[in-house]
């Protein structure tokens, strides 16, 4: 592995490790994730568009919920919910913190950036709108694509409202402030 490499292999296990998804799946899932998500930053790096965005968002999710379980001898696939987690936290890292492919293409890409969705900000959603589609899930792996859509749009909404800012900045308040963290 060249400096690069490993640059880009440090970035995507520090997002896994903030995630906190790795003990949320089998034993040796990291070790299928990791080379996943380096083939997958190499394509966001190509992109042109929000739907080319969202399009390699999907791609990604749809690969971790048909190639990786959940641990805990429960041997089910993983939710929707456990792969956005897993993608925008590593897109977070990797785009919004460490400004890469290059400053300029993540200039471009941290608006189309999603918030990060932990049990905390799933729980404070369902407060902020209680009649909403996502009533009865009560954790990530009950998350599926439309309700992580639903969750989204309900975020934009709350940013619409009240900040001027992305739903990576929006995720970042709001895990500090739902952790107790000073702002």
């Amino acid at each position: 592995m060249d400096n690069e490499e490993i640059k880009i292999r440090n970035i995507i296990e520090m997002g896994l490790t903030f995630s906190t998804m790795s003990r949320v799946f089998e034993k040796g899932s990291k070790e299928k994730i990791i080379p996943k998500l380096e083939d997958t930053l190499g394509d966001f790096s190509h992109l042109n568009t929000e739907e080319n965005y969202q399009d390699l968002h999907e791609r990604f999710c749809k690969w971790l919920t048909k190639e990786i379980k959940t641990a805990k001898g429960e041997n089910e696939n993983a939710s929707w919910g456990h792969a956005a987690k897993v993608i925008d936290v590593v897109l977070k890292v990797y785009i919004y913190y460490c400004k890469l492919p290059s400053s300029e293409e993540s200039k471009k890409i941290v608006p189309w950036l999603n918030a990060a969705i932990d049990t905390k900000i799933l729980k404070h959603l369902k407060r902020q709108n209680k009649k909403s589609k996502i009533s009865g899930v009560e954790n990530l792996k009950q998350i599926d694509r439309k309700q992580y859509e639903i969750l989204q749009k309900m975020i934009q909404e709350d940013i619409n409202q009240n900040r001027k800012m992305y739903p990576v900045q929006w995720d970042d308040r709001k895990w500090r402030e739902l952790n107790n963290k000073s702002l």
